[in-house]
């Protein structure tokens, strides 16, 4: 069996089939110790089964069984990737989103047409230079929802294709986000799809890089021709094997290359390495 068609075997379906993971172990062994931390309830295995995982869904975190049975952290694939120094991008955000929410909050009266400041105590300034300190923070989990909502569409109406469509394509939503901009983010994803003639071939796959040890999950691996707008691709081409991955975001980062890059280097190297 050549490389390629190792590689599609791997990706021949999602990877939550129970039938895909390793036996229980013994009672009164690891088993018995995950059943005591029931948030440590998901097994995954990699490298032809030689290779054992578990992930803590409550503080998303994967730990790898030890020979000895015992669960040694791992890191994920966004901490490693989190060593990339954000601050000189990221202060002045932040300071610009406390300012603006600042003047948001901000008591202002009208006096002969000119608009003033409310006079305030400095106990009431004090409680609002402290709420608008938050506003990065506000900012960014609002951001989470819209992309977790639009994710989890997305994410639904591939396994969908996967089990129900004969060619793997997502021919229409599912479960499509009550929120206009969660909404408005699936449907983007849902046109580059059509625009791209995907078909898929796995979805949420999680990777492990015994090199490194990290881990982590792809958003999907999938068939992907070019499109006819030469400022997307900027060549022809057809059944493009291609590693995919979903951001909400309005524009491209280099964090989004690290990350993806991260993901590829862990396939691959499973893949060589225990090669049929």
């Amino acid at each position: 069996m050549s490389g390629f068609e190792s590689l599609l075997q791997k990706f021949g379906g999602v990877s939550d089939d129970s039938t895909e993971l390793p036996p229980q172990q013994q009672a009164g062994g690891l088993e018995a110790f995950i059943q005591r931390h029931g948030a440590v309830s998901e097994t995954y295995a990699f490298y032809n089964g030689t290779v054992e995982l578990r992930f803590d869904k409550e503080e998303h975190r994967y730990y790898l069984v030890s020979d000895l049975g015992n669960l040694e952290p791992v890191d994920g694939v966004t901490t490693v990737c989190g060593i990339v120094d954000k601050s000189h991008m990221l202060v002045p955000w932040a300071s610009k989103m406390a300012i603006q929410k600042m003047l948001r909050l901000i008591p202002t009266e009208m006096v002969e047409g000119i608009v003033r400041i409310k006079p305030l105590t400095f106990e009431e300034f004090t409680t609002l230079a402290l709420e608008a300190k938050s506003a990065h923070k506000d900012k960014l989990d609002e951001a989470s929802d819209t992309g977790h909502a639009a994710h989890a569409c997305i994410e639904d109406s591939i396994k969908q294709a996967l089990t129900t469509d004969p060619e793997q394509k997502v021919r229409t939503l599912i479960n499509l986000p009550s929120d206009e901009r969660a909404a408005n983010a699936a449907n983007s994803a849902k046109a580059w799809m059509d625009q791209h003639n995907v078909r898929w071939l796995a979805t949420e796959r999680k990777v492990y890089s015994k090199k490194h040890n990290f881990a982590g999950t792809l958003d999907g691996v999938a068939f992907v021709d070019s499109c006819l707008d030469r400022a997307c691709c900027s060549e022809i081409f057809q059944g493009r094997l291609s590693l995919i991955d979903w951001k909400s975001s309005n524009s491209l980062k280099v964090d989004y290359l690290v990350q993806t890059a991260a993901y590829l280097s862990a396939l691959l190297e499973e893949l060589v390495e225990y090669k049929p």
